[in-house]
């Protein structure tokens, strides 16, 4: 007779976040997606949510995988909390975008180097992956290189979409693979588990390519003017080449601070929608970057400076 596969859903299902579902067969788990959300506004004091692992923390000696559909937060933000409060030893499975998005995580909270990940490569075949003979579909989503999961059962297979949009012209170039999901349809299927956010709204989602158009569109209507084009005052506290200014989204009646390094350079420039905006920064090299914060590896006057995330905080005026 053959054995029962047990879905237990721990997150995920009639809400947008903490995506984790548990595939049981002969008292071994598989894990699918280990993601948490972020809290409502009545949720005071809260920075994230997470679901309940208790069922996987009662059975951690049997995890034996974890497989990750995509890099979005709401599947695999709670990676790092899963695995340090059940103390598994399970694979993590991923496909190589989704990986590097996973290494900061675990490197942040020490876990790297305890972890064995695992990449996966969509179109292989089938693999096995803990207690079942799987394979991975390539899908397209908001995020490059998501994945379908498919669980080759006794009963037939059981085919997890993750999270998918039928983008035609995706910004890597990498279609989802209508051909297997076809293939497995006419194989039959035990039991499909699909994405359905937003399906009950008529219409179809744009294509990744269109967000680029409308970002350029954003910032031609905020982009800080020029002081050459424009008759705004300019201020400068040395002598110095003056520094290169950031084009910035701001909010109305805000001053936007990018952080700098210590003896920054201020200049007043207008906005093309009216608000002022101060900016504190100070070049870096021949790159031209802004540091993040002041720190004795990024001072003024170093010949190259590694590109870093500029801060921004807003502050009224």
């Amino acid at each position: 007779m053959s054995a029962p596969v047990r879905i237990i859903p721990l997150g995920g299902l009639g809400e947008v976040g903490k995506n984790m579902t548990v595939f049981e067969r002969d008292g071994r788990l598989l894990l699918l997606d280990a993601g948490l959300s972020f809290p409502h506004s009545e949720m005071f004091g809260i920075d994230l949510v997470l679901p309940d692992f208790s069922y996987v923390a009662e059975r951690a000696d049997r995890l034996e995988a974890i497989v990750l559909t995509h890099g979005h937060e709401d599947h695999i933000g709670a990676l790092p909390y899963l695995l340090r409060e059940v103390g598994t030893t399970a694979e993590v499975w991923a496909t190589r975008l989704t990986l590097g998005m996973v290494k900061s995580k675990l490197d942040e909270h020490g876990l790297l180097t305890h972890t064995d990940l695992v990449e996966i490569e969509p179109g292989n075949g089938t693999v096995e992956v803990g207690p079942f003979a799987a394979e991975f579909v390539r899908v397209t989503h908001s995020v490059p290189d998501a994945v379908a999961a498919v669980l080759h059962t006794d009963f037939g297979p059981i085919v997890h979409t993750g999270d998918f949009k039928l983008d035609e012209t995706p910004v890597d170039g990498r279609v989802t693979d209508l051909a297997r999901l076809s293939a497995l349809g006419d194989q039959g299927v035990a039991l499909l588990m699909a994405d359905s956010t937003n399906a009950e709204r008529p219409g179809h989602t744009p294509s990744e390519r269109t967000v680029a158009a409308s970002l350029r569109g954003c910032a031609a209507a905020n982009k800080v003017a020029s002081p050459s084009r424009s008759s705004a005052a300019t201020r400068r506290s040395s002598a110095s080449a003056e520094p290169r200014l950031v084009s910035a989204l701001v909010e109305p009646n805000a001053t936007t601070r990018l952080a700098s390094t210590p003896e920054p350079s201020y200049h007043w420039a207008n906005l093309s929608s009216g608000p002022q905006l101060k900016i504190a920064s100070t070049r870096l090299g021949s790159s031209g970057m802004f540091c993040r914060s002041p720190c004795s590896q990024c001072r003024p006057g170093r010949s190259v400076c590694s590109p870093r995330e500029i801060a921004v905080t807003r502050q009224p005026f």
